[in-house]
């Protein structure tokens, strides 16, 4: 019922969904790139292989 409820509430809250598009436009200007994310994760599953 709580993701359910969450779900609701972001279809049908036009200040929430603001809010939440405003911070997620905050936040992207200091995420890493696309390059950087794939290197990050070619390293991390390298380490899952190389350890079994």
């Amino acid at each position: 019922p709580a993701l359910a409820d969450a779900l609701r509430r972001w279809l049908t809250d036009d200040g929430l969904r603001a809010s939440l598009r405003d911070a997620a436009a905050v936040r992207r200007t200091t995420l890493p790139g696309w390059a950087d994310t794939t290197r990050e994760l070619a390293r991390v599953l390298a380490g899952v292989d190389a350890h079994g």
